[in-house]
């Protein structure tokens, strides 16, 4: 049975996400000239505290924190993947073995198949309702502790109005109309299956469908996303 969340939901939760954005802002200020490690992985830690407070219905084990390790910089897009660590040892890094990869809404088919550490690292570490709403509060949060350059520059599209308003002007040609507009959300006996309508202006403005499984280790899985509409060339980072 597929459940839609109704705008409110999401409208709510992306001011959440504003929210923890500008507090962390606030806090440590803009960054710094250059390629500084140690301010990147601050400022996403400190981020992550920010969104775990906001968000109480996803909830982190008991005695664990997120950490991050920063890889640099390729083009304008930091390279930095979150784990879980225990708050004891929140000071023993494990850079020597801490792969590098990029977060799943930016893997490619190949990416995706490949085996990675995320679940042992990240995923498994969480609890949240087994809910329409609970499956959708988790993806977001994972994806803002991901913090891929794609996800920074995109915006939930869940209404009709917000979709007419984006793809209205002769610049957009709209490719495969939408049924619905808010995040559906199937729920199986152990994973999930989460659509959305995702705006993202990066290289050309382009609203797709995304496609995510959770799946039972709590890991999140994308399938190629679906072209729904395409406007004019936008931000090349």
């Amino acid at each position: 049975m597929v459940e839609f969340l109704p705008e409110t939901h999401v409208a709510e939760r992306m001011e959440r996400l504003q929210a923890a954005r500008a507090a962390t802002q606030a806090r440590l200020g803009g960054p710094p000239d250059g390629v500084r490690l140690s301010y990147w992985e601050r400022w996403f830690e400190e981020h992550a505290g920010e969104v775990l407070a906001r968000f109480p219905e996803v909830r982190l084990r008991e005695g664990k924190v997120v950490r991050y390790r920063f890889f640099g910089q390729q083009g304008r897009d930091l390279r930095v993947r979150p784990y879980v660590a225990e708050k004891s040892f929140a000071d023993l890094r494990p850079h020597a073995w801490l792969e590098w990869v990029p977060a799943p809404d930016s893997r490619d088919a190949r990416e995706r198949a490949a085996p990675t550490q995320d679940v042992a690292l990240l995923y498994r570490h969480w609890s949240f309702p087994r809910t329409a709403a609970g499956v959708f509060d988790y993806w977001l949060v994972l994806q803002e502790l991901w913090g891929s350059m794609r996800w920074a520059h995109s915006q939930l599209v869940a209404s009709e109005a917000r979709f007419q308003a984006l793809t209205s002007t002769p610049e957009w040609t709209v490719r495969q109309p939408p049924e619905r507009f808010e995040p559906a959300v199937a729920l199986g006996a152990n994973q999930a299956h989460l659509a959305v309508l995702l705006f993202c202006p990066l290289e050309q403005f382009q609203v797709t469908l995304q496609r995510i499984e959770i799946d039972d280790q709590q890991a999140l899985r994308y399938e190629d996303a679906i072209l729904v509409a395409s406007g004019p060339r936008g931000y090349r980072l």
